[in-house]
């Protein structure tokens, strides 16, 4: 395990480089990565990483810590996808929801944690948003989109649904025509067509 040291800058000692990402502290306790920014009339407003405004008043601020990926390799970092999973499996040992998600976790391409760094890093981002330690991302806002990640490729791996067609209906899910007229039921005979 590999650990950073982070250094908190009290806002009234100074201030970041504008539209620079950093680890912000909040007076709430919270901690998030966002920037100092301008508006229009060139007042200083902080950010998230999303580009929204802060409510809560920054007290502190640091910068990234820095992820060195020849140092750092953990192996396979706990997951939220990975939990829910266990947990899922647990409450339906057969579900072949999970059956597949577990599919697709262990057939996962190489490249997957690699394209999602490029993606975070595009724009400018700072090294520091992919810093990782034994547990995950460092910076919370990209663990969680490395979440939404693989899910979003769980999904993309599996077959779209096709709708079928009822005869309890009236017009055809898949073609739109009058389900007494619809082409793709003429094969099946246990359609009434009234």
């Amino acid at each position: 395990m590999t650990t950073s040291t982070i250094t908190w800058t009290p806002v009234a000692d100074g201030l970041p480089d504008v539209e620079s990402n950093v680890l912000l502290g909040l007076s709430s306790g919270f901690t998030c990565e966002g920037f100092l920014d301008t508006d229009h009339e060139g007042a200083q407003v902080w950010r998230d990483v999303c580009a929204i405004e802060i409510e809560d008043a920054v007290v502190a601020w640091a910068e990234l810590p820095t992820f060195d990926s020849h140092a750092n390799t953990p192996e396979q970092p706990a997951t939220l996808l990975q939990q829910a999973l266990a947990e899922l499996e647990m409450e339906c040992p057969r579900s072949t929801v999970a059956a597949a998600i577990r599919a697709h976790l262990a057939a996962q391409p190489t490249d997957e944690r690699a394209a999602f760094e490029a993606w975070v890093l595009q724009g400018g981002t700072h090294p520091g948003a992919i810093g990782r330690d034994d547990i995950g991302y460092v910076v919370s806002v990209t663990a969680a989109c490395w979440e939404a990640w693989q899910a979003r490729a769980v999904m993309a791996a599996q077959p779209a649904p096709v709708p079928q067609c009822s005869p309890t209906l009236t017009e055809c899910p898949r073609c739109k025509n009058d389900i007494k007229q619809c082409p793709m039921l003429a094969a099946s005979p246990e359609v009434p067509r009234g």
